[in-house]
């Protein structure tokens, strides 16, 4: 299976927190050219929360982590932003 497209965040929000992870859930939508609607379909949940979720006024849903991951195909560290503390230590950037 072919690696995913790199997701290129706009800013540097703390790993693991709302910020972060609502940046990264905005890059991968934006990334495959996805709508609020189509996520929400895609997970079960209904585009308001979507809405919520990539305006980070309400975190991600821990049972939601998952099934993002699984939809876009790619570890739910990378909605963490924990893939970039590795690829920072390693590259020193």
């Amino acid at each position: 299976m072919a690696a995913p497209p790199a997701v290129r965040y706009s800013s540097t929000p703390q790993y693991g927190t709302r910020s972060a992870i609502a940046e990264a859930v905005l890059a991968h939508m934006q990334l495959r050219g996805e709508t609020q609607e189509q996520v929400a379909r895609a997970i079960g949940v209904t585009q308001p929360s979507i809405h919520r979720y990539v305006t980070g006024q309400t975190g991600v849903r821990a049972e939601h982590l998952m099934p993002l991951a699984e939809h876009w195909g790619v570890p739910v560290t990378s909605l963490l932003g924990l893939d970039r503390i590795e690829a920072e230590t390693i590259t020193g950037r």
